[in-house]
């Protein structure tokens, strides 16, 4: 039997938690964004809606997560702080467990890469991305039955729409595909159909 040094777990990319050196990253990007404004901590807790205490917490031992980290890069961007923002934007990603999309375009000779800093897809793409998701439900032997979409206003509300899911659905079980018919859920009036 061979013994040899002992390995050490770390979270997965896409597991939801952040890592130890990420913590540390996104904390410090928190304070340098904040500094860089030229705002205490209460007034920065003002931009972002939150109490004092919660940015001290950001920039201490818990730093901030999903909505607050897409916040954060978006004021990181509009103010000109792209090392911050991609911090952020990072941060957020693994959390999530996805790539955002990026395109690339030419500026001034050179090539640059612009990011989206909010959106997962292309709002153009929003209805190929649902299917890619279904597609991907299927395979693990699940039906979708209903499909909604958030829209998230400045001022904290959420409108809800409903789309609805395709009616034939190839459902993977046992390693066969089954095509059947999906019933789907009673949603309000109002509903996309592709």
């Amino acid at each position: 039997m061979h013994v040899g040094k002992p390995v050490r777990a770390t979270p997965s990319q896409g597991s939801g938690r952040p890592m130890a050196g990420d913590r540390h990253s996104v904390s410090r990007a928190l304070i340098e964004l904040r500094k860089l404004l030229g705002e205490t901590q209460q007034q920065f807790a003002s931009r972002l809606g939150t109490a004092i205490t919660t940015i001290a917490r950001y920039e201490t031992s818990r730093p901030p997560r999903g909505r607050v980290l897409a916040r954060l890069e978006q004021i990181a961007r509009s103010e000109g702080h792209t090392n911050c923002a991609r911090t952020f934007r990072s941060a957020l990603e693994r959390e999530l467990g996805v790539r955002a999309p990026t395109k690339r375009v030419a500026r001034k000779g050179r090539k640059e890469m612009l990011e989206n800093p909010i959106t997962i897809y292309p709002r153009d793409r929003v209805l190929e991305a649902c299917d890619k998701q279904v597609a991907e439900i299927n395979l693990r032997g699940d039906a979708v039955v209903e499909i909604r979409m958030e829209f998230e206003t400045d001022k904290g509300r959420i409108d809800t729409v409903y789309i609805v899911p395709p009616e034939y659905q190839s459902i993977t079980k046992k390693g066969k595909s089954i095509r059947r018919r999906v019933p789907r859920m009673l949603g309000p009036s109002f509903q996309i159909h592709g």
